[in-house]
């Protein structure tokens, strides 16, 4: 079974994995989207990463070099 097919380096180059925010026992991610360069979280299930369920962070990531 195919997971997350789309997430590619071009597509989302950066993905954090973070501690169960949402309840359900499963890690949650925020990832910043090559589109907009906006960082998002996403509440995945154990098959599917789902849709974002919130922007966290608006500003244009794309040319940070890098986190710290």
């Amino acid at each position: 079974m195919a997971y997350g097919t789309s997430w590619t380096d071009t597509n989302v180059p950066t993905a954090l994995g973070i501690p169960d925010v949402s309840g359900d026992g499963i890690p949650d991610i925020w990832a910043r989207l090559r589109t907009d360069g906006a960082t998002r979280i996403y509440n995945p299930s154990r098959t599917n990463t789902g849709s974002p369920v919130k922007v966290v962070l608006s500003v244009d990531w794309n040319q940070v070099k890098a986190f710290g």
